[in-house]
């Protein structure tokens, strides 16, 4: 499906939005059926564009440059992908805030890299420094906060 919608929009100029939304469908679908080298240069492409053309969307680079960063990590290049989550999750820091639900979720990616990358210690100081912000923001029992996969599983 990623490629027929990537085709639907191919001949469109190259800032129009729904192509470079079907460029990231092609590249997250390519990730998903297990072909994350052929997704890379995809994902690469579409933070490009986003980059070039819709750089006041602030949330859809970084949202872009994180579909880069896992796939990063996917493919084995974990130093990489862990460069680029430390900017998202410093960015996000910065626009919104320590308690903004979506640096919560920047830290936790950023926190699973330095965990894949074999960078525990440090990984663990982010998520102790984190959950309070967490636990203020979104509560003490929300899932973020308690589930495994959350940040109490790592503390």
């Amino acid at each position: 499906l990623g490629w027929a919608c990537w085709k639907t929009y191919l001949g469109r100029p190259e800032a129009d939005g729904n192509r470079c939304t079907s460029m990231g469908i092609l590249g997250g679908s390519l990730g998903a059926s297990g072909h994350a080298e052929e997704a890379l240069p995809v994902l690469g492409a579409t933070l490009a564009v986003a980059r070039r053309y819709f750089s006041h969307d602030i949330d859809g680079v970084l949202t872009a440059q994180t579909e880069v960063a896992n796939c990063l990590c996917t493919i084995g290049r974990e130093h990489d992908a862990h460069v680029i989550m430390c900017e998202i999750y410093n960015t996000r820091k910065a626009a919104k805030g320590p308690m903004d639900g979506q640096t919560i979720q920047a830290a936790l990616n950023y926190a699973g890299c330095l965990g894949a990358s074999g960078a525990h210690e440090e990984a663990l100081k982010l998520l102790r420094k984190t959950l309070p912000d967490a636990q203020r923001a979104l509560g003490e029992s929300n899932d973020c906060t308690t589930r495994p996969g959350g940040m109490r599983i790592f503390l």
